[in-house]
């Protein structure tokens, strides 16, 4: 098995080249959760594009079934399956929360559709509060990754960036602006995550420095409003 530093390099890159946002913002999480952030990050990136790279609802069940595999029923995750795997078992990270997203997207391959993508997205933020900070997780930021996951599942089409998305967006900024500072600045990473996708959307179809707008918001720590 490859060293510890080796392995994070390896997922790094990986996630730099799936979502250079989600890889961003994990650079903003604290140290002592930021292996976590990756991996969680990436782990998600790979089980939707199960969905998005074959529409064979047995091919998703197989693929989605492998990630099943991987973790015990204590949330241990078995080594010697690659590098995500490898570094998930070395960072100690609980397997069980990506265990139930698995069981989740597989129940949307059978046809459940009550498994929207928003629903998706939801539990994937709740996921990562969850390792961002020891304080209860707002409801706004299960919201916030609704719209996220759906943003991303239709990209810059006419109906992601509609009059009707622009305004939900803006209402989810504002219930995100108006929490209190210590709980803004608990979950940085992730509204930087959603902060990033209302540029994308007020900006679509227009392309815009994605850098430089998380350097502003980065600026904005004392508020962190976006």
């Amino acid at each position: 098995m490859s060293d510890v530093p080796t392995l994070r390099a390896i997922c790094q890159q990986e996630l730099r080249a799936l979502d250079g946002d989600l890889y961003l913002a994990h650079l903003f999480a604290h140290e002592t959760v930021r292996d976590h952030w990756l991996l969680l990050s990436l782990m998600y990136c790979h089980l939707r594009r199960v969905e998005r790279e074959t529409t064979e609802p047995m091919v998703q069940l197989i693929r989605l079934q492998w990630w099943a595999d991987q973790i015990s029923d204590t949330g241990e995750f078995k080594t010697g399956s690659g590098p995500i795997v490898d570094f998930a078992s070395a960072a100690g990270l609980d397997g069980r929360p990506i265990a139930d997203l698995v069981a989740r997207l597989m129940a949307r391959c059978e046809g459940d559709d009550q498994v929207s993508v928003g629903v998706v997205g939801a539990q994937f933020f709740m996921m990562l509060a969850a390792v961002t900070s020891s304080k209860a997780a707002p409801d706004i930021l299960s919201e916030a990754g609704a719209f996220w996951e759906t943003w991303r599942e239709f990209g810059q089409s006419q109906r992601a960036s509609s009059p009707e998305q622009r305004a939900k967006a803006l209402a989810i900024k504002r219930d995100l602006n108006a929490l209190p500072r210590k709980t803004r600045r608990a979950f940085v990473p992730i509204i930087l995550v959603f902060g990033m996708c209302c540029r994308h959307l007020q900006q679509a179809p227009v392309r815009g420095s994605t850098l430089g707008y998380l350097i502003y918001l980065v600026s904005r720590s004392i508020t962190l409003k976006l």
